[in-house]
C-alpha cells in the first residue's frame, strides 16, 4: 500500500514537471521569437505591443503547439533532426519561412492598412499554416487511398 501511493506521488510530481517546463519552453519560445523579431528590425519599445503579437501568434503556431503534442524536448529534436517531411518540422519551417516572406512588403509603401507592422507577418504566418495544413492533408488523403487500393489489389 505505500509502495502504490510513492508511485502514485511520483507521477503527480511529474506530471507537474512536465507541465511546468512546457510553460517555461512556452515563454522562452515567445522571448526568442520576439528578440529575433527586434533583432530583424521591430520596433523595440515604440510598437512594443504589436511586436509582443507576432511573437506571441508565431510561437503558437509554430513551437508551442509541438511542445504541447510531443513534450518539452521538441525544439531540442526539431533542431537536431531537420527532416522537413514530418508535420511538426514541417508547420514549424513553413510558418517562420512565411512569416519571413510577409515582412518583404514592409518598406514599399505604409500607407497601406494591411502593411502596417506586424499586420502582414501575421497575415503570412496564418496563411502559410493554412497551406501547411492543406498540404499535410492532401499528402495524409493520397496516402491513405494508395494503400487502400493496394491492399484491395492485393486480395483480389
Amino acid at each position: 500500500m505505500v509502495a502504490f501511493n510513492a508511485n502514485k506521488a511520483q507521477k503527480k510530481s511529474s506530471k507537474i514537471l512536465d507541465v511546468l517546463s512546457v510553460l517555461v519552453w512556452s515563454v522562452a519560445s515567445v522571448v526568442l521569437v520576439h528578440v529575433i523579431a527586434v533583432l530583424y528590425g521591430a520596433y523595440f519599445i515604440q510598437n512594443f505591443d504589436e511586436t509582443l503579437t507576432l511573437s506571441i501568434l508565431v510561437s503558437s503556431l509554430a513551437f508551442i503547439r509541438p511542445i504541447i503534442a510531443y513534450g518539452p524536448n521538441t525544439l531540442t529534436n526539431l533542431l537536431q533532426r531537420l527532416q522537413w517531411e514530418e508535420e511538426c518540422e514541417g508547420r514549424c519551417v513553413c510558418v517562420l519561412f512565411g512569416t519571413l516572406l510577409a515582412a518583404a512588403p514592409i518598406p514599399l509603401d505604409w500607407d497601406t492598412p494591411w502593411q502596417v507592422w506586424p499586420m502582414s507577418c501575421c497575415i503570412g504566418a496564418l496563411l502559410s499554416e493554412v497551406g501547411a495544413s492543406v498540404y499535410f492533408i492532401v499528402r495524409e488523403l493520397r496516402g491513405t487511398k494508395t494503400t487502400t487500393t493496394t491492399s484491395s489489389t492485393k486480395y483480389k
